[in-house]
């Protein structure tokens, strides 16, 4: 255990040398030695020699001093004449007792310097067997670690031999896989081909297609305005308001086979004698009281699709205070009595939706005015004033063929529903009035105005038109209503701007080259509604109360003059 230090592998090769070194050294002294005093290469044996040379010395020596003394006597003769004096025996062997004890000495000194190399050399080679030793046991481990390592590398060749089969195994299934791909890759690469190629001649189908949906939109608007225009672009309907269950008989009576009506009244003479006279009249339609709001907005809707074909159109509610005027445009509360207003704006809507698959893209701008006295206001101001404060004038933009208030308000409408918080809105703001015809007569004509703007993002084409709907203020007679004061001034202009609208419509039918569009406010802000790229319905609204037969005759008779006008071709209105 207390052995000399292992020396490691790697300097195994730089000590070995070192010890041959030594080796080499000390056997060399030693040989030298040896062969001086021809003494044996074993330590031992050069021992023994050393013992035997020493008895054999002395016996060499005692040989040596009879010898000697041999010649010591023969010669005393010739010595004694020579020397005066003679060695004796004594002396003699003292002088070889001496040479002895010196080459004793001198062996004594060689044993020892021998003995010594002999330790040196026990000691090397003490220090070699334990290097022996220390290189075997790290051998062993050496061995070990290799059986181990061999053991590992021969588990990990398995291992691997193992996966190498599987990857084998894998990459054959793959390889046929990627073969299956690559075929199937090829039958779709075909089938690609195929489909590019039915694609080219799809896409040519649908180019074709899209002309020929182009080419039939465009017809199926010209042949719908020509049912239009053969229907008249400017039209009168007749509408009858519910007799009151308190009234039980009315002198008006409907044909509706032929759309008109006549209308009995009573004339008394100077003399008393009674004389009755039944007034005829004809009208583009005609709707008795049980007629409902989605009967009477039927026809219309063939009117509203119009706009959306780039047409302007006006429609009006005319009659007496109290013959329905407004629940006609406007409706009640409920959804089967909305009137011509929210129902014409949901055909709008409705109509959208088909176009935007022919490549047609809608905004939608709304307004709400009343002509109150000569003066124009907006009816959806969130000024308290209800819009009174602010002055409003008219101007015409002839480049676009339109024109436009300033300082109304303009509400941008993305849904039909919007027209409803509008509706009541307005309302709120409108003038009312009691009469002695109507509790809450209209004292203003309202204009709801809706701006349509198209563009086809395919053809590039752009259309601009606008859908007019006007509740018109009750026409009255002054001497009937008891109107005084503020309520006469409003009878005045309300039936002052009417008679002005009837000779604007006749100056139109007769194609006059000054128009008097400007003699009102009313007139004046429809002038490019009215004109000839436009359509016209009148809405004469009639009471059947006996008691309003005068109001109701001249309300007949008026509408019966705008009904015989001939506007020439309507036009569509193109964006510029």
């Amino acid at each position: 255990s207390f052995g000399p230090p292992r020396v490691p592998l790697s300097t195994m090769n730089r000590t070995a040398p070192r010890n041959k070194i030594v080796k080499s050294d000390v056997a060399g002294k030693s040989s030298d030695v040896r062969k001086r005093k021809g003494a044996p290469s074993n330590p031992s044996v050069a021992t023994k020699a050393v013992k035997t040379k020493t008895t054999s010395s002395s016996t060499s020596a005692r040989a040596t001093t009879k010898s000697t003394s041999s010649k010591s006597k023969l010669g005393t003769s010739s010595k004694l004449s020579a020397r005066p004096a003679r060695e004796t025996p004594l002396s003699k062997a003292q002088a070889e007792v001496a040479a002895v004890k010196n080459e004793l000495k001198s062996l004594t000194a060689k044993l020892e310097e021998v003995n010594s190399s002999a330790k040196e050399l026990e000691t090397e080679r003490n220090s070699l067997r334990s290097e022996i030793d220390s290189f075997k046991s790290e051998n062993v481990s050496l061995k070990d670690k290799l059986e181990t390592k061999t053991q590992e590398l021969c588990n990990t060749v398995e291992t691997m031999t193992e996966a190498k089969t599987k990857l084998e195994a894998q990459l054959q299934e793959t390889s046929g896989k990627l073969k299956d791909a690559m075929q199937q890759i090829e039958k779709q690469t075909n089938s690609i081909v195929s489909l590019e190629e039915n694609l080219s001649k799809t896409e040519a189908e649908l180019a074709e297609a899209k002309t020929t949906i182009m080419n039939d939109e465009l017809e199926r608007r010209r042949l719908h305005n020509t049912i239009q225009e053969l229907k008249g672009n400017i039209r009168v309907f007749c509408r009858l308001r519910p007799l009151p269950a308190s009234k039980k008989s009315s002198n008006l009576s409907v044909n509706h086979e032929e759309n008109s009506l006549t209308l009995t009244t009573t004339n008394e003479s100077v003399s008393g004698t009674a004389t009755k006279k039944v007034n005829s009249f004809q009208f583009d339609q005609v709707y008795d009281g049980s007629a409902d709001q989605a009967a009477v907005f039927a026809e219309v809707s063939q009117m509203v699709q119009s706009a959306l074909d780039g047409y302007n159109i006006t429609i009006f509610a005319y009659g007496q205070t109290g013959s329905g005027k407004t629940y006609t445009m406007q409706g009640g509360d409920n959804v089967e009595s909305r009137g011509l207003i929210p129902r014409a704006v949901d055909q709008i809507f409705a109509g959208v939706a088909p176009l935007k698959e022919k490549g047609w893209k809608y905004s939608f701008e709304a307004s709400f005015v009343e002509i109150y006295n000569e003066t124009i206001r907006d009816l959806l101001s969130k000024d308290p004033s209800n819009g009174q404060s602010v002055k409003h004038e008219i101007y015409q933009d002839k480049d676009k063929g339109d024109v436009r208030v300033s300082g109304v308000t303009t509400v941008t409408v993305t849904e039909s529903s919007t027209v409803s918080d509008l509706l009541q809105t307005a309302n709120s703001n409108r003038a009312m009035a009691a009469t002695n015809s109507n509790s809450q007569s209209s004292r203003s004509h309202s204009v709801f105005r809706l701006k349509i703007i198209g563009e086809n993002q395919v053809s590039g084409d752009t259309c601009m038109s606008s859908v007019n709907l006007v509740d018109l203020a009750g026409s009255e007679r002054i001497e009937k209503s008891g109107a005084t004061g503020d309520r006469l001034k409003e009878a005045q202009n309300i039936n002052k701007s009417l008679s002005n609208l009837g000779t604007v419509i006749m100056a139109l039918g007769k194609r006059d080259k000054h128009v008097p569009f400007r003699n009102s406010k009313l007139t004046y802000l429809l002038q490019y509604a009215l004109a000839g790229n436009s359509k016209c319905l009148m809405f004469v609204n009639v009471s059947q109360e006996q008691e309003s037969t005068p109001e109701s005759l001249c309300s007949l008779r008026f509408a019966t003059k705008v009904n015989s006008v001939q506007i020439g071709t309507a036009k569509t209105s193109k964006a510029k």
